[in-house]
């Protein structure tokens, strides 16, 4: 397939290159056209007609055509492809929702092709016609159907946006070319390269395109903070902003570009040019210039290795956000494009592009380029042609030519756009400044909201060790004193009431338990269902443990007591207490648990499950450790499951 691009300034000189590149040796059958809308008129269309051509055409903001920039242009690339391989036809909105409208194309390309691959030009900027609905439709009749465009662009952000065939100029629609793969086959990869800024931030209230809040405060605040935006130069302004898009994480983890459009003070809400859905992450980014060309250049590269086949025509939609942007870069950038492939080029700043990114699937993207790759597949292929391999210090005296090779009009441009870049540099340490001091405020408030859950599970000196970053946990103490306590008459009582009135019994009590607790200086290990655990004598070592835990046990009776005459209850208290050794530690890694294991415990069990209600059982390890202090009265020895006979104490009342 034969290709040629060609450039002209006027309609008149566009009319005598159609003519100087048709004739016997090169007959053109298809122009992808791209016009400055100050140029475009009804007459553009009409001259590809009486050329013989069909044209695929879009209006623009700036175009490029082989490795330059142009302004002011009408850029057009001809082709030779046999009319039976490809289709091109527009599509208006009319009545039609933009997902209908993409049905509408995906039938079409299905009814042309059985293998189609679909290029389109929207026109309206993306303001009348939805790309991502139109996307959805489309690949919803199409299935796996290479997609690329672009959305048409003007010069005034607030002019109006065409695209056009060889018969209308047209804006609330587009204008689509299927191609039979068999025959001729598109492939291209999306890049973006702008580097996040700031941290996370999520999207709390949206609808649409349309963000109202953003963590919880409206979406115009967020931008007024970092950007000190003036409200009443809303339309002068939001051209900047776009300078700074927001990368949104979705729900599924694909990662888009979103430029902001409109800024709505009175309701708060940032418009961006796409959809923005509810509980996204979003971030701010922005380009530091030189290295995002650097990595659009590597992935580049890395696209045409992986694709490993010959091209017959390169097609860019580059955002026109970013070459406002990348300022004199953004010609070194196209440069630097031109010299990987060596192949005929051309393009123009569109207001969105329609790609893939690698590894994702077709999406409507924001300051980014998107790069077509026009493949003939009946060529004889060969060997993959190796371009211009640019190292990493090619690319860098590319990007960064010595003084010495710049005139005054380009030093002047280089100013200007420092001075542009030391106002991002500002923007942008306004907001690490700002993101830094609430992570850090943010991060003070989970650690200490995490330390004071841990001490609800561990002891504090074991949190400590915890915390210092010992891994396994394990001590032996030679004596402590262990309580169990089970509510009486609680199953029957449970049977009788909701469970949300069950949970709040329980929880009454157990917090005046746990108060209890801290007061005599014992540690509440656990609740397991009704019953309560706790010990005395660890981690702190205490000689008078034993006590601690029977005035403990007589707290918590007084505090059942007093439960039953308020609620009207009849619940009570089974007590059981044992003294002597036990192994404490931490099991666990992601829900920690300090516990205690031994025979101590076991026997302490046994107290309360053979013990009386309303009474404190001690067993007779407890009672010697607490002769002199009270009074008990002997229950003889009694069959202790496990032990055998043991000699056992009730508690009475203090000395």
């Amino acid at each position: 397939m034969q290709v040629r691009v060609i450039g002209s300034r006027s309609a008149i000189e566009l009319q005598q290159q159609l003519e100087a590149n048709t004739g016997p040796s090169f007959q053109p059958t298809l122009a992808i056209s791209f016009c400055n809308d100050s140029l475009l008129n009804a007459g553009i269309p009409s001259l590809y007609k009486e050329a013989g051509l069909q044209v695929f055409g879009s209006s623009s903001r700036e175009e490029i055509a082989v490795g330059r920039i142009q302004r002011n242009s009408v850029c057009s690339m001809l082709l030779d492809p046999d009319p039976d391989f490809f289709c091109l036809s527009a599509f208006l909105l009319g009545e039609k929702t933009s997902l209908q409208l993409g049905q509408s194309v995906g039938r079409w390309a299905r009814d042309c092709f059985e293998k189609p691959a679909l290029l389109m030009l929207v026109g309206g900027a993306g303001f009348t016609v939805h790309t991502e609905q139109l996307i959805q439709g489309i690949l919803n009749q199409a299935p796996d159907t290479p997609l690329f465009g672009g959305l048409a662009s003007m010069r005034q952000f607030s002019g109006e946006a065409f695209v056009y065939d060889n018969q209308a100029v047209i804006r609330d629609g587009i204008v689509a070319l299927a191609l039979d793969r068999n025959h001729l086959d598109l492939s291209g990869i999306a890049i973006s390269g702008w580097m996040e800024i700031g941290t996370p931030k999520r999207i709390t209230r949206s609808q649409g395109n349309v963000v109202f809040e953003i963590d919880h405060q409206p979406a115009t605040r967020i931008y007024e903070k970092y950007f000190q935006t003036n409200p009443e130069q809303e339309a002068n302004e939001i051209f900047a902003l776009m300078e700074y898009p927001l990368q949104v994480t979705r729900q599924d983890q694909s990662k888009v570009m979103r430029v902001p459009i409109d800024l709505n003070q009175e309701q708060g809400s940032v418009s961006f040019a796409g959809a923005m859905p509810e509980s996204s992450l979003v971030r701010f980014c922005s380009p530091n210039i030189v290295e995002t060309i650097r990595h659009t250049v590597q992935e580049i590269d890395r696209f045409r290795n992986r694709a490993n086949q010959n091209s017959d025509a390169i097609l860019l939609f580059d955002c026109a956000i970013r070459s406002n942007s990348f300022g004199t870069y953004m010609q070194r950038e196209v440069d630097l494009i031109h010299r990987i492939w060596q192949r005929p080029m051309i393009g123009f700043s569109s207001w969105g592009e329609v790609g893939a990114r690698h590894g994702e699937s077709c999406d409507l993207h924001n300051t980014t380029l998107s790069l077509v790759v026009l493949r003939d597949v009946n060529s004889v292929p060969g060997e993959l042609e190796p371009g211009q391999r640019l190292d990493s210090d090619t690319v860098d005296q590319l990007l960064e030519p010595s003084p010495e090779q710049k005139d005054l009009a380009a030093l002047r441009e280089e100013v200007t756009d420092l001075r542009k870049q030391k106002v991002m540099l500002s923007n942008f340490l306004a907001l690490h400044s700002e993101d830094l001091d609430r992570a850090n405020r943010e991060l003070a408030v989970e650690q200490a909201r995490s330390e004071n859950l841990l001490l609800n599970v561990l002891p504090s000196p074991v949190a400590a060790r915890l915390k210092a970053g010992e891994k396994t946990i394990a001590d032996h103490y030679d004596s402590v004193s262990i309580l169990f306590a089970d509510l009486v008459g609680f199953t029957s009582l449970s049977a009788q009431k909701n469970a949300r009135d069950v949970v709040k019994l329980l929880n009454r009590l157990f917090i005046n338990f746990d108060s209890l607790a801290i007061k005599y200086g014992t540690e509440k290990i656990k609740t397991i269902g009704d019953a309560y655990m706790a010990v005395s004598g660890l981690p702190k070592k205490r000689a008078d443990h034993a006590w601690r835990c029977v005035r403990l046990a007589q707290a918590m009776l007084r505090i059942m007591r007093q439960y039953n005459d308020r609620y009207g209850t009849q619940l009570d208290l089974r007590i059981g207490i044992n003294s002597g050794s036990v192994v404490a530690g931490v099991i666990g890694s992601n829900k920690f648990s300090y516990d205690l294991w031994g025979d101590t415990v076991n026997v302490a069990s046994r107290m309360e499950s053979h013990g009386l209600p309303g009474r404190i059982h001690l067993a007779d390890s407890t009672k010697i450790l607490c002769e002199g202090q009270f009074r008990f009265e002997s229950r003889g020895e009694i069959a202790i499951k496990g032990k055998g006979s043991m000699q056992t104490w009730l508690v009475v009342q203090d000395l």
